[in-house]
């Protein structure tokens, strides 16, 4: 007889198991990250979006609790945003700090809107009593998706518009 006492047990991956493991992870991980470039050009409009988004619902606050009116200029042509305030006197000042910061759009991305010629520019102005000027403004992405953000009266906030929505017209 045979004694086993003497026999390893090797319950271990050989090199070329590992090996074989790796190759079909890199060609699994291969295959994708194309779908995940678009998925992140995707959510560069989506981002832009909710920056412009956050940007307003900020001056809105802003323009409230100071007692001034403030507002959101976009200049698609050079596919920037930001924020003013109307100091006492009349005259138009940058913030000064993080939100008076002029945002860029991302490569790629395009901004358009509908907003009301006002006598000194295009602008959003969001006043001291809560109101605003409607506006609508698209976000569209490298692939045509749009984003639509708008606030339809006066007295509503600026939110992103749903599909549900976008469909009721």
């Amino acid at each position: 007889m045979r004694s086993t006492t003497g026999l390893k047990n090797n319950r271990g991956f050989t090199l070329l198991e590992l090996i074989l493991v790796m190759a079909i992870i890199a060609i699994a991980v291969a295959m994708a990250v194309p779908s995940l470039h678009g998925f992140a050009q995707g959510r560069r409009a989506g981002n832009c979006a909710e920056e412009i988004l956050a940007l307003a619902q900020w001056a809105r606050t802003q323009a409230i609790v100071r007692g001034k009116p403030y507002r959101l200029n976009l200049d698609p042509g050079a596919g920037t945003f930001w924020l003013t305030v109307q100091e006492d006197d009349g005259t138009i000042q940058s913030l000064g700090e993080e939100f008076g910061r002029t945002f860029s759009v991302p490569e790629g991305v395009r901004l358009d809107w509908n907003a009301s010629p006002q006598p000194d520019g295009t602008y959003v102005q969001f006043l001291p009593t809560g109101r605003c000027d409607p506006a609508t403004i698209h976000v569209t992405d490298p692939n045509g998706k749009v984003t639509e953000i708008a606030c339809f009266s006066s007295t509503e906030l600026f939110h992103i518009v749903s599909d549900q929505e976008r469909q009721q017209g």
